[in-house]
């Protein structure tokens, strides 16, 4: 489970904040000014750039490009979804550490991001542990597009741009990607549910009905908040605070 990737990645996220601090401090004349909790969100949200991008790009190739996994929902996996699984155990982790430190330490507490991540962290030890079900593991890294604008829109905000057109176009593209994840959400309902009797019997249970609830969570109750979010974003002219996904 904690494998050559999995230590390897999570070191690399620990390094990639590091830098971040140094190189805003540095390039970043805004930055010097930020409490510590803000400090702390904007590396945040750069780390959840850079891995948003790597999970995407996992979950894009897994769901357009890859053959293989298809074949089989449960026992098929490959190179590309073992190396996923262990980048995407790695970052959620990472999160879920950065999510307790937020908390206990500078009072910032979102339960339902902490519960999300803390459901993902645990499913994707499971998918990393028993090797299965690959084929849920790694379609849903494509849900992680949504960290690219939230992520840029985050800190363009921090640097007072809240108004700026850059800021205005990461609502759109916000709003997009939340609901392009919705359709990878129920279509990953329909596919387990067109193959229940073979998931059940085949994969292992406590892998399967964690899985099965983070995927009913975030398409009935996560992720049609968060999609209102965005649009109230829009819709309302204003830009609220982005502690509904921090």
């Amino acid at each position: 489970m904690f494998t050559e990737v999995f230590c390897s990645w999570f070191v690399f996220l620990c390094f990639v904040y590091f830098l971040s601090t140094v190189l805003s401090a540095t390039f970043v004349t805004p930055f010097n000014t930020f409490a510590l909790d803000e400090k702390h969100k904007w590396n945040c949200r750069i780390i959840d750039f850079v891995n948003g991008f790597v999970n995407s790009g996992f979950g894009f190739w897994a769901t357009f490009i890859d053959s293989e996994l298809r074949v089989d929902v449960v026992h098929s996996t490959n190179w590309g979804s073992v190396v996923a699984v262990d980048i995407a155990f790695a970052f959620f982790t990472f999160e879920v550490t950065m999510d307790l430190v937020a908390n206990v330490f500078l009072g910032k507490r979102n339960k339902m991001v902490t519960l999300h991540h803390s459901i993902t962290t645990f499913s994707y030890a499971l998918f990393s542990y028993h090797g299965q079900c690959h084929y849920f593991a790694a379609r849903l890294l494509l849900l992680d597009m949504v960290l690219l604008p939230q992520s840029v829109f985050s800190n363009l905000q921090q640097l007072g741009m809240r108004n700026s057109k850059p800021s205005k176009m990461c609502t759109y593209v916000l709003a997009f990607c939340y609901h392009s994840r919705s359709l990878c959400e129920w279509y990953a309902l329909s596919v387990f549910f067109d193959n229940y009797e073979h998931v059940l019997n085949e994969g292992p249970a406590v892998l399967v009905w964690i899985n099965l609830t983070l995927i009913g969570l975030l398409t009935l109750i996560m992720t049609p908040y968060w999609t209102a979010g965005a649009w109230r974003l829009i819709l309302e002219g204003r830009f609220m605070s982005d502690k509904m996904y921090m």
